[in-house]
């Protein structure tokens, strides 16, 4: 038997509990305490993927050096080409900035006019005498300049046995540079090889003691052989070659390499030129390399000099690299010991001037002689700064092969 007080009970409790949000809802409440302020939620910023840095190839790099009177400048370098690798220029032709060939410089098939050619390195050494810093130039304004009707392709600053100074050229010399030219440009058109294949017959010459043959003319075909472009373009490199060549002897002779240009002796006359070009071995013995490298540098300067003030081809280091392109296909020939003529035997392998030329070019100033140009050999680099001093050795290895 059950108690009913209990059962009461038990309802009363169970109403007070399902009506108590009721009856809070009348009654006076306190204030509700104070809530604190959310604890602020701090987010790590995301973390970035890691990143693989692009693979380079490491290209050595000279610090600033102290020039004196400058101050410190950045030395560019340019490494020496691989082997085989060319030398020549990827600059595309400004072919809207260049004159038409003069009246008879080239004849019905294309090519340069011997006679027109020869002819054309007085006036292209005229332009550079014009163009040479004045304290230079009165000491080769009155050496005189020949061309040397000779079969070695040759051009040399030289003083005769009567210690007289002068310049000349060989008219293989004359010939090389214009069959030279010409493949280059119809090689530039016409995405073809005409200059390797003069290269490589021209050595074939030089091996078997035969004159300097022209170019091939199968070699140069079709409507691209006259081309206005072309024959544009053939002028100017031309002019750019016979004017390093020029300007690399003058500079032999200002720079004091030859020790005859202020010597105050008669100019030699042509004929001691010829004797000078049959005798040069003898007569003229070959100057050290870095004469050879000095004269690349302030010759190059000069033509830069010259060229920026002209109008209708202007000049730069293209002619440079395409005659240190052509003597470049010597080079096996050269290192297994055959003739192969006084002015290939007495300068630096063209793997190694090029490099230097590229640099003058980089390095050029207008109005204002060459800066100091590192020379590279095997082991680094080295730059002579002046103050006899001696030069500064940057052991910096090179691909020298």
């Amino acid at each position: 038997m059950h108690d009913p007080r209990l059962r009461l009970g038990a309802s009363v409790g169970i109403l007070a509990i399902l009506c108590a949000c009721d009856v809070a809802r009348f009654l006076p409440q306190p204030p509700p305490p104070p809530v604190p302020p959310p604890t602020p939620v701090v987010v790590p910023p995301p973390t970035p993927p890691p990143t693989t840095p692009p693979t380079t190839t490491a290209t050595p790099t000279l610090p600033g050096l102290p020039i004196p009177g400058i101050g410190t400048l950045p030395i560019p370098t340019v490494p020496p080409p691989m082997p085989g690798q060319s030398l020549l220029s990827t600059r595309a032709p400004d072919y809207a900035s260049l004159a038409a060939p003069p009246p008879g410089a080239v004849d019905a098939a294309g090519a340069l006019v011997t006679s027109w050619a020869e002819q054309r390195t007085s006036g292209i050494h005229e332009e550079l005498l014009a163009a040479v810093f004045a304290d230079q130039r009165a000491r080769v304004a009155s050496i005189p300049f020949h061309v040397v009707n000779d079969a070695e392709p040759n051009a040399a600053a030289g003083c005769s046995q009567s210690r007289a100074p002068m310049l000349m050229i060989t008219s293989a010399m004359v010939s090389v540079c214009a069959a030279s030219a010409e493949a280059r440009a119809y090689d530039e058109l016409a995405g073809t090889h005409a200059l390797d294949a003069f290269a490589d017959a021209l050595v074939e010459d030089v091996r078997n003691g035969r004159p300097v043959r022209p170019l091939d003319r199968s070699l140069v075909t079709g409507p691209l052989a006259t081309d206005p472009r072309k024959l544009a373009r053939e002028v100017q490199l031309y002019d750019e070659q016979v004017a390093f060549i020029l300007g690399h002897e003058l500079a032999h002779h200002y720079r004091g390499h030859t020790g005859c240009a202020d010597a105050g002796a008669s100019s030699a006359s042509a004929r001691e030129a010829e004797d000078l070009q049959r005798g040069l071995a003898n007569a003229a013995p070959p100057l050290e390399q870095p004469f050879e490298v000095e004269a690349d540098v302030w010759g190059l300067t000069n033509v830069l000099e010259r060229g920026r003030t002209r109008t209708g081809g202007a000049w730069n280091e293209e002619g440079a690299l395409l005659s240190l392109e052509v003597f470049r296909h010597f080079g096996p020939m050269a290192a297994g010991g055959l003739d192969v003529g006084v002015f290939l035997s007495t300068h630096p392998p063209s793997e190694l001037r090029a490099p230097v030329v590229s640099q003058a070019a980089a390095m050029y100033r207008p109005g204002q002689p060459p800066l100091p140009i590192p020379t590279i050999d095997g082991q680094g680099i080295s730059i002579d700064l002046g103050g006899g001093a001696g030069p500064i050795h940057l052991p910096i290895p090179l691909p020298i092969h």
